[in-house]
């Protein structure tokens, strides 16, 4: 019987863990630069806990609207915190690719506001951003 009660916590702690570093919790808000396309430039963190998990991964569904290619030249952070795993070079007509990444939060303390600029090879700039509360 007790056995049964403590896998039980067990399986319901384990639950509230992988939850409390789930960041599927970007707010719907849609950037169009240079015929590129962002859904949700403002990727919200929410509130987040160290002592749970320092690394929390973010990603960016980016599409080419339009009907030739575009280039990327690069993908600057704002802090060291950030990271990119993976961004496209180039985006052919009509495709889509992500811009993937994580933020370290082991550091960071309270409300953040991180930023990511896709410099693009026409000169403009897409702005990204990365936000939450650590507590």
């Amino acid at each position: 019987m007790y056995q049964r009660i403590i896998l039980t916590i067990y399986i319901l702690l384990t639950i509230l863990l992988f939850n409390s570093c789930d960041t599927n919790k970007s707010e719907k808000m849609e950037r169009i630069v240079s015929g590129i396309k962002v859904e949700n430039y403002h990727y919200d963190l929410g509130k987040i806990q160290t002592s749970l998990c320092t690394q929390y991964p973010f990603y960016y569904s980016i599409q080419n609207i339009t009907s030739r290619d575009v280039h990327i030249d690069s993908v600057e952070v704002s802090c060291s915190c950030l990271h990119i795993d993976h961004s496209p070079t180039e985006l052919k007509e009509f495709q889509k690719d992500s811009i993937v990444g994580h933020i370290d939060v082991m550091d960071l303390k309270g409300k953040f506001s991180r930023s990511l600029y896709v410099n693009l090879n026409n000169g403009e700039v897409l702005l990204l951003r990365v936000t939450g509360i650590v507590e």
